[in-house]
């Protein structure tokens, strides 16, 4: 009992330091993320960070895991909640380029830079990326099961497009390329449009860049 008690407690603490991890990084940018910044976020020494995790490192890709499943997670309740496959795929459009970028997204997308430093987030993102490949098959074979999408091209390589396209228009969206979410979703809207054989592919962000948006 004491043992379990002690589990609890170790996992309590990692998961306060990993979101104090994310508040920092989302705030400051992970290049400039420091271990004392993280420690004073959490509300604990330097020492007690270290007794509960190997290194900084490992902190901070406890904190890209963390944040990627729950980003993958919250996507995959929501399209699991939409009546169809149109509106399915509207959903996940949507919360991939939201209008407001949210703390996950700035850190999934800010932690390729690990990458050369810390090649153990390779697998971490690969992981988040064949997750949300997965979303978008799931909707697409939802739609081609009902009717709703005709694909002209293998579907699997249209998800992956769709899933770059998302990636690329977020990245701008980071470092301020003057590409909005209204427009950066209607680009991947008119994209899956044509890819799926929508007649009515146009939505509401389509009309607002056609009226002038980026």
């Amino acid at each position: 009992m004491a043992r379990h008690r002690e589990q609890v407690n170790v996992e309590r603490q990692r998961d306060r330091i990993v979101s104090a991890a994310t508040a920092v990084i989302a705030r400051d940018g992970l290049q400039a993320t420091r271990l004392r910044q993280v420690a004073i976020e959490a509300g604990l020494s330097t020492g007690s960070i270290l007794y509960y995790f190997g290194g900084f490192d490992e902190v901070l890709i406890a904190a890209v895991h963390a944040v990627g499943v729950e980003y993958c997670t919250g996507r995959q309740e929501r399209i699991d909640d939409e009546p169809d496959p149109r509106s399915a795929l509207d959903a996940l459009i949507c919360l991939g380029i939201p209008d407001s970028l949210s703390d996950a997204v700035r850190v999934v997308y800010q932690a390729s830079s690990l990458i050369g430093l810390h090649p153990e987030v390779v697998p971490v993102l690969a992981e988040l990326n064949e997750r949300q490949l997965d979303l978008y098959l799931q909707v697409i074979d939802r739609g081609v099961a009902s009717g709703d999408f005709a694909p002209s091209a293998d579907t699997r390589m249209i998800a992956r497009t769709a899933l770059a396209l998302e990636d690329a228009f977020t990245l701008y969206l980071l470092s301020g390329y003057g590409v909005d979410a209204v427009a950066a979703r209607a680009h991947i809207h008119c994209y899956l449009g044509d890819a799926l054989g929508l007649s009515n592919a146009a939505t509401r962000d389509s009309r607002l860049v056609s009226r002038g948006g980026q």
